[in-house]
């Protein structure tokens, strides 16, 4: 057998799966016992071997984080795709934009995508670019300390700020007030962000505050859980039948069409008041506070009567337990009114996390990845569909020429004449 008999040629195509290239490298590797059982220079053929089968394990790391760094940048090139739509910008103005989410997702520990993509939300609820990156960061904040989606997060502070009428520049104490009563109740902060997004903005129509509501929320939490899972709807069902009577509508058609005429009459004899005047209601968060320190005085029979005025028969039992805990409903609003600050305290704590450390490996993964395969290289590549890249170059003794990664990806990058400053080698 000549020394060119014992050359090995091994091409290995873009469009290959991994299961291919294992195969092609398997043969190839088969070939070679064959070769060293024979007795020629088994010494040497077994120390090709070895390095071969090594080599394969290479190749497969390679082709994981290829196909890792690719899903990682068409991901990004999406989000940047629907925040140029929302965002109605140039190119350079994009390009400006993105620079600045990814200085923001290493402050906050968290993927550019991710930041591109609240941009994207907070667009689309009709903020200004400027006021995003303020937003931006105060539902980031709400994502992580309350364990929410970023989704979830974005579109519970955007219902609290629209109901309340809260500036950009308020966002963060809404968040500040979830937290402290977060902490100090049994309530979670993701579900009294959900709860109230549902009623903020019949709630404050009605005369309600938000720092009552939070305590509404939380007094019910510390409770019964499955009475806050129903707390949206029973506030609801109150401020739609205080609104009915207002408007001197006396049928609740989303109570069974129970009638609302004799509501005022039923609260009269518990000395409650809707009105101040014959043709002036009351705000009803001062209603409710009267009612909740009178509750205890109550009798049974009362207590079911006044509940079912306010919340009719189907969400009574909600209303009930609600007064029954106004006091620590009370106590939970002045924990809002007083709370700056909290919420940037426990997301320190969060940023020292192993979860944060993690979302901060993966943004700079996500740097690496569109440095070596930017989203315009990928495009090509697709494009073009038939570029062909051979994976070795280099001559392992008698194995003859092998082309290398480098010049593979060289090849395709060739395309854009990017050259070698992306370029890297597999070699042994």
């Amino acid at each position: 057998m000549s020394k060119n008999d014992n050359k090995i040629d091994v091409s290995i195509q873009i469009t290959d799966s991994q299961e291919t290239i294992q195969k092609k490298l398997s043969k190839a590797a088969r070939n070679l016992k064959i070769e060293a059982s024979l007795g020629e220079n088994s010494k040497e053929k077994s120390s090709m071997l070895s390095k071969w089968l090594n080599m394969t394990k290479i190749i497969k790391v390679a082709d994981i984080a290829i196909k890792s760094m690719a899903n990682q940048v068409i991901k990004l090139n999406t989000a940047e795709t629907d925040l140029a739509m929302a965002a109605n910008m140039t190119k350079p103005q994009m390009t400006a934009l993105i620079s600045s989410y990814s200085k923001l997702g290493a402050e906050l520990k968290a993927t550019v995508t991710d930041i591109t993509q609240l941009g994207t939300e907070w667009l689309k609820h009709g903020k200004t670019v400027a006021e995003t990156t303020t937003l931006i960061k105060d539902a980031m904040v709400l994502s992580k300390i309350g364990n929410l989606s970023s989704a979830e997060s974005t579109k519970y502070l955007a219902s609290i700020m629209d109901g309340y009428k809260i500036s950009a520049e308020g966002a963060m104490n809404i968040v500040d007030k979830l937290s402290s009563v977060d902490v100090a109740s049994g309530a979670n902060i993701g579900g009294l962000a959900a709860g109230i997004s549902e009623v903020a903005k019949n709630a404050d129509s009605a005369g309600i505050s938000f720092d009552k509501l939070i305590g509404y929320f939380a007094a019910v939490g510390d409770s019964s859980q499955a009475a806050t899972t129903n707390l949206s709807g029973s506030i609801n069902a109150v401020l739609s039948r205080m609104e009915n009577i207002e408007l001197s509508k006396l049928e609740d058609y989303e109570n069974n069409g129970e009638s609302l005429s004799g509501i005022e009459a039923v609260l009269g004899k518990e000395n409650i008041s809707l009105r101040d005047s014959s043709d002036s209601f009351r705000d009803l968060g001062e209603v409710l506070d009267e009612v909740g320190s009178k509750w205890n005085s109550y009798s049974e029979a009362s207590q079911s009567a006044v509940a079912g005025a306010f919340a009719g028969s189907e969400h009574s039992d909600n209303f009930a337990i609600l007064m029954g805990n106004y006091d620590n409903a009370m106590k939970y609003a002045e924990i809002s009114l007083d709370s700056s600050g909290q919420a940037m305290e426990k997301f320190s704590v969060y940023q020292e996390s192993l979860t944060s450390k993690t979302e901060e490996f993966k943004n700079a993964f996500i740097g690496l990845s569109t440095t070596v395969l930017d989203s315009d290289f990928l495009k090509d590549i697709i494009e073009s569909g038939t570029s062909l890249i051979n994976i070795f170059d280099a001559n392992i003794g008698k194995l003859g020429v092998i082309p290398t990664l480098s010049a593979g990806i060289g090849a395709a990058l060739s395309i854009k004449n990017v050259g070698g400053a992306r370029m890297f080698a597999l070699k042994i």
